[in-house]
Formats: structure tokens, sequence, C-alpha cells
């Protein structure tokens, strides 16, 4: 009796820390557009929103720097990439947010450094990132 006890002393304890460890999946934007970045010969890559069908494609960004690894934030309110906007030295990418419109677009951060990959928390209250050092 006492090892069975254990056990599922043992099983609790797990389902426990497998609940604060383990991560949840990021809800869906509740907007049916896709956004993704393409560039054609010879031009920057620019970011894009077009419905799923390939019908309503609008270039969001329209800037002479390449701007790439757009991303929904989970609510669907913002849009947040890498570009290489400030060119301060060669493979410099940093992290900007966007409204879904192409409208409002921020820097994240002050210090340029090469930022890759980024994606959103589930709760959108957070980013995690790629990150690099220059020289």
């Amino acid at each position: 009796m006492r090892e069975k006890r254990l056990f599922v002393l043992c099983i609790l304890s797990v389902l426990i820390l497998c609940a604060n460890v383990c991560p949840v999946p990021a809800k869906a934007p509740t907007t049916a557009k896709i956004v993704f970045a393409r560039a054609g010969v010879g031009e920057t890559r620019e970011i894009y929103l077009m419905n799923p069908d390939g019908s309503e494609k609008v270039n969001l960004t329209k800037h002479r720097a390449d701007d790439i690894s757009p991303v929904w934030s989970p609510t669907g309110e913002h849009i947040l990439f890498i570009s290489d906007r400030e060119q301060k030295a060669w493979g410099t990418w940093d992290l900007y947010l966007m409204e879904p419109d192409g409208s409002n677009v921020q820097k994240v951060f002050d210090k340029w450094k090469i930022r890759r990959k980024p994606t959103w928390s589930p709760d959108g209250k957070r980013i995690a990132y790629g990150y690099g050092e220059i020289g």
C-alpha cells in the first residue's frame, strides 16, 4: 500500500511539473489573412498580406531594406518582423512591430544587434528571438 501511494505521489509530481514547464501552443490569430515575405528578381524582400485563396495580396512594408520573418501576434493585432532598415553594420537585423495594415512601424529595441527568427509567447505579452553579436 505504501508503494502504491509513493507511485501516485511521483506521478502527481511529474504532472504538476509538466504543467508548469511544458509550453502551451499559441492560439491562431482571429484573422484569416496570411502574412509572408517574398521578393521578386532584383528586389528587396517585402512583407505581404493575403487571403488564404491567394487573393488581395498587399505589400505592407514598401521599404528599400529587406523585411523578413513576419509573425502574427496571438491576437492578430500586430505583426512582428525583422529588417535591416538601419544597416549600421553588414548583417545587422533587428526586430520591428507594425499594425496589420502596415502602419505604425516601430523598432522594438534601441540597440542594433543581430536578431532573427522572432516568435510570440502564447499570451502575446513577450517575444522570443535568436540573437547574435556583431563582430
